[in-house]
């Protein structure tokens, strides 16, 4: 994650070191928490918390999962009913996989400021 493209470099240049820990580790843990819960929303709301995982996603440089996000939206908005309860699993996982750069990044600049 280092070099001056990266999307953590570029929030770290936009609202410093301290601010770009603190989003970080709120997206961990509120995207996991939503990844939770998101079945038991209505589709509506789905589609929502997907759209806005995709950007987010995006921005902190987890392109797979941001693009898997967008495949769920697009897919809710063209057949609505709700994501399955295998789509979801497959979000989770995506996550999981995507996250662990952004975690060691999150260890590796906790004590810095």
């Amino acid at each position: 994650m280092s070099g001056s493209s990266h999307p953590i470099d570029q929030l770290i240049t936009l609202v410093g070191l301290a601010n770009t820990r603190e989003l970080v580790g709120t997206y961990l843990e509120e995207t996991k928490g939503l990844l939770e819960t998101i079945g038991r929303e209505k589709p509506a709301r789905q589609i929502a918390l997907l759209h806005s995982l995709k950007g987010t996603s995006f921005q902190l440089g987890l392109s797979l999962f941001s693009a898997q996000c967008g495949a769920l939206e697009t897919r809710l908005e063209e057949s609505p009913g709700g994501l399955t309860p295998a789509e979801i699993a497959a979000l989770a996982s995506g996550f999981a996989e995507s996250t662990p750069r952004l975690r060691r990044w999150l260890i590796n600049n906790a004590a810095k400021s």
